[in-house]
C-alpha cells in the first residue's frame, strides 16, 4: 500500500538530520494523514451490495470470536433464492448465519437461514423477499448481516459467498 512507503519515508526523514529532510517531514506526515483518510473513505464506499440480476458477494474471516459482515441485497421487489457457500479451517465446522439488519444496524430476527461451513465447503439455499423501494426508486434494498458464530473460542479462518437469484 502507498501508505507503507510514505510511512517509511517519514521514518527516514525523522531519523536523518538535515534541514531539507526536516522540512519535508511535515509534508510527508500530511500525505500519510491524507492516505489514511482516503483508505477510510474507500472502505465506506465499498458497502457490499448484491444485485438480484447477477453476481456473488463474498468475504473472509480469521477470528477466535464471532465475526459479522454487513451487506445489502438489491433488486426489483419480490422473492429471491439466496444461496450461501462457506468453508472454514475449523475441523468441527462453524455456523454462518444470515440475519435481517435492523434500522439501527443490529442483527434482527428471525434468522433468515444458515449453513454449517466445513473444511470441504458446504452450501445452503434460503429465501428472501426484497421489499418495495421508496417512492421514485426502482430497486428495493434488504440490509442483512452475515454472522460467523464461532462458539469454540479457537481461532479459525474461512470464507463465504452469497448468490441472489430471482424466483420466477
Amino acid at each position: 500500500m502507498r501508505t507503507a512507503s510514505i510511512l517509511s519515508a517519514a521514518i527516514i526523514a525523522a531519523a536523518v538530520p538535515g534541514p531539507a529532510l526536516a522540512q519535508d517531514f511535515g509534508r510527508i506526515l500530511g500525505e500519510i494523514t491524507k492516505e489514511a483518510l482516503e483508505d477510510t473513505v474507500q472502505d465506506v464506499r465499498r458497502t457490499p451490495t448484491l444485485s438480484g440480476e447477477a453476481g456473488a458477494l463474498s468475504s473472509r474471516w480469521q477470528s477466535a470470536t464471532r465475526s459479522r459482515f454487513h451487506h445489502v441485497l438489491e433488486g426489483t421487489p419480490g422473492p429471491y433464492r439466496l444461496t450461501i457457500r462457506a468453508t472454514t479451517t475449523s475441523p468441527g465446522g462453524e455456523t454462518v448465519a444470515v440475519y435481517p439488519q435492523t434500522a439501527g444496524g443490529e442483527r434482527g430476527s428471525p434468522r433468515i437461514g444458515f449453513v454449517i461451513a466445513t473444511t470441504v465447503g458446504n452450501a445452503q439455499e434460503m429465501f428472501v423477499t426484497i421489499p418495495r423501494p421508496p417512492e421514485g426508486e426502482m430497486q428495493g434494498r434488504l440490509p442483512i448481516i452475515v454472522d460467523v458464530e464461532n462458539a469454540s473460542g479457537n481461532e479459525y479462518s474461512g470464507d463465504y459467498s452469497l448468490e441472489l437469484q430471482p424466483l420466477g
